[in-house]
């Protein structure tokens, strides 16, 4: 017969649980929002091109690819935390496609 758990040792899991649901929720949304603004941005500056007065649509470009940068950054920040804090790992097709959505804006930025 399996020896039940006391209700202390069922939240202590629940809420590590949970913590680590939010976690990984929190990270893709920042990769979702990565994959976008640095989309946007290019979209905009290949649209735009050399045109004269389109200053605003390349500053908004300039602005989004800016977010790309930032939340590139806390995707991978949130990225290593999942893989510290899980007990299960994400498939590996999605930490490579998150490392390189996070990733791209910063080698953009350097180039």
């Amino acid at each position: 017969m399996p020896k039940k758990r006391s209700q202390a040792e069922q939240s202590d899991g629940d809420d590590n649980g949970s913590a680590v649901e939010m976690a990984t929720v929190a990270w893709m949304m920042a990769v979702m929002a990565t994959l976008v603004c640095g989309a946007a941005a290019v979209l905009i500056r290949l649209a735009v091109g050399d045109r004269a007065g389109a200053e605003n649509l390349l500053l908004f470009a300039h602005v989004l690819h800016f977010s790309a940068i930032v939340t590139g950054l806390v995707s991978l920040l949130l990225m290593a935390l999942v893989l510290r804090a899980s007990r299960e790992l994400p498939p590996v097709s999605i930490l490579v496609g998150a490392a390189i959505i996070g990733i791209l804006p910063l080698v953009a930025a350097l180039w």
